[in-house]
C-alpha cells in the first residue's frame, strides 16, 4: 500500500499534523499553485480546548471534531491522507509513514504535544490523560462506569474509591475539567445518582503554590477559592510520586484512594525521527529560527507546540497555545506564498494573546499581558465568544452553542452515556 500521491510537476508541501497550526497552514495554502499534502493519523481536526467538555459529558466528541476532507473539499490542490508519520530523511527529502513513503519540496511539522508522566511508570499505566478525543471519551466512560459500580457496591471503602475523582495538574486544562466535574457532580447527585450513600469527592492536585501558572496571582487565588466553594479539594504544593494499590501517593507520603486518576500535568513532544538530537531541547521541542525553519535543515519547518521559537522577551519559547499555533501557520503560509513569487521570507513576530480560563457555570477569567481584565459572568461570555469564533463552520458553531444553551438552562447533559472505545490516543 502506498500514499498514492500524483506527481503533477508542482512544488509539494507536506504537512504532518492537522492541529490548529497545520490546519490553518493548509487552509491558507489552499487554491495556490502548490500541491499541499496533509498527513494525520486521524481523519478529523479536533477542537482541543473543549475536550474537557467531552470528558465531563457536556458535549459529544462529534461536536468538536471536523473532518479534513470536508474542510478542504473545495480545493483541488489539497490532498489528505490518513497515515501515521514514522521518520524523515532530510538528505533525500523523503518521509516515511505506515502507509508508504513520500518525497517533498517543503516539509512542515505541525505535531502537537503528548502527556508527560515524568518517568512514573505506574502513573503512566493507570492514569487517564486528556490529549485526544479518545482520551476524553475514555475519561467519561471510565468515570460513569465507576459510578455505576459504586451504585452496586456494599463495601464503603470500595464505594469511596469508585467515587473519588483526582485530577493532577492545575493548569487551564485541569482547572477547567475540575470546574466541569464539579458542575457534573452537583447535577447528577440530584438526579441520576440520587441514591448514592457516599459523596462524590473531587481533588485537584497542583505541584506549585498556585493554579493557572500562566496567569496572575489575583486570578490564581480567585480560581482556587471558587473551586473550593464548588466542593473541589484543591491541594497546592502537592506533588504526585506514584500510584500504588489503587491510591495516589504524594511526595509527603499521603495517600488518596481513587479509581479515577486523570492526568493533565505536563506535556512533551514525541520524538521526530530524523531530526538531529542537538536541535531537541526541553520537552522534546525542536529549535527553529525566526522563520519557523529547523536550523541546518533544508526547507524543513516546525510550528505549534513542537516548535522552540524564541525572542528577547520569550527566551524559553512561546507558550504552547492554540492562538500561537494559528498565527505561526498563517505566517508560514504567507512566507511560502512569498517564496513562490520570488520574494524573501519575513520573520515571525510574536504577539501576546489574551489568556482565558473557565471555572464552571457563569465563571471565567480573562487576562491580557498579565493584567486582570474580566471575571464572573462577563468573563464567561468572553470565553464563550472566543471559543465560538475559533470553531470551524457555521453549523458547528450553532451545534455547540445550542448544546451549551440546553445544558445551561436545563442542567441536563444528554452526552452522559457510556460508549466503549478501543482507540487510545491521537495527536
Amino acid at each position: 500500500m502506498g500514499l498514492n500521491i500524483p506527481d503533477n510537476g508542482k512544488k509539494r508541501i507536506v504537512v504532518i499534523g492537522g492541529g490548529f497550526g497545520g490546519m490553518t497552514l493548509v487552509k491558507k495554502l489552499a487554491g495556490t499553485d502548490y500541491q499541499v499534502v496533509l498527513i494525520d493519523k486521524n481523519n478529523y481536526h479536533r477542537f482541543q480546548p473543549l475536550l474537557y467538555q467531552v470528558a465531563s459529558a457536556e458535549l459529544s466528541a462529534e461536536e468538536i471534531s471536523f473532518p479534513f476532507r470536508k474542510i478542504y473539499r473545495k480545493y483541488n490542490n489539497v490532498i489528505f491522507r490518513m497515515a501515521e508519520f514514522l521518520s524523515v530523511d532530510p538528505s533525500s527529502k523523503k518521509i516515511s509513514t505506515d502507509k508508504g513513503d513520500l518525497y517533498y519540496d517543503y516539509l512542515v511539522f505541525a505535531l502537537g504535544s503528548v502527556p508527560n508522566f515524568f518517568g512514573m511508570k505506574n502513573v503512566e499505566k493507570y492514569a487517564l490523560p486528556m490529549k485526544s478525543s479518545a482520551d476524553a471519551l475514555d475519561i467519561r466512560n471510565h468515570i460513569l462506569e465507576n459510578f455505576e459500580k459504586a451504585s452496586l457496591a456494599a463495601d464503603p471503602e470500595v464505594k469511596r474509591s469508585l467515587l473519588n475523582v483526582i485530577i493532577v495538574g492545575g493548569g487551564a486544562t485541569g482547572v477547567e475539567l475540575a470546574g466541569a466535574m464539579a458542575e457534573m457532580k452537583a447535577n447528577i447527585k440530584k438526579g441520576d445518582y440520587h441514591d448514592m450513600l457516599s459523596e462524590i469527592e473531587l481533588y485537584l492536585i497542583e505541584g506549585s503554590g498556585a493554579l493557572l501558572g500562566n496567569m496572575g496571582d489575583k486570578v490564581a487565588n480567585k480560581t482556587a477559592k471558587l473551586l473550593r466553594r464548588k466542593g473541589v479539594n484543591v491541594l497546592l504544593n502537592s506533588t504526585v510520586s506514584d500510584y500504588v494499590d489503587g491510591a495516589v501517593v504524594l511526595k509527603t507520603g499521603k495517600k488518596i484512594e481513587s479509581s479515577n486518576l486523570i492526568w493533565t500535568s505536563g506535556v512533551k513532544v514525541a520524538e521526530i525521527v530524523g531530526i538531529p538530537q542537538e536541535l531537541v531541547v526541553k520537552g522534546g521541542r525542536i529549535t527553529v529560527d525566526e522563520f519557523s525553519a529547523v536550523k541546518g535543515m533544508d526547507n524543513v519547518f516546525v510550528i505549534g507546540d513542537a516548535a522552540m521559537q524564541t525572542d528577547v522577551k520569550n527566551p524559553k519559547g512561546y507558550p504552547q497555545l492554540a492562538r500561537v499555533s494559528i498565527e505561526q501557520g498563517q505566517h508560514l503560509a504567507s512566507n511560502l506564498k512569498r517564496v513562490a513569487e520570488g520574494k524573501e521570507f519575513k520573520p515571525f513576530k510574536y504577539r501576546e494573546y489574551p489568556v482565558l480560563a473557565v471555572v464552571g457555570r457563569n465563571n471565567a477569567f480573562f487576562e491580557y499581558k498579565n493584567k486582570y481584565m474580566l471575571s464572573g459572568f462577563i468573563g464567561w461570555l468572553a470565553w464563550v465568544g472566543v471559543h465560538i469564533f475559533l470553531v470551524l463552520g457555521v453549523n458547528n458553531k450553532w451545534n455547540i452553542l445550542s448544546g451549551w444553551a440546553w445544558n445551561y438552562f436545563t442542567n441536563d447533559h444528554p452526552a452522559r452515556i457510556i460508549v466503549t472505545t478501543t482507540q487510545k490516543s491521537d495527536t
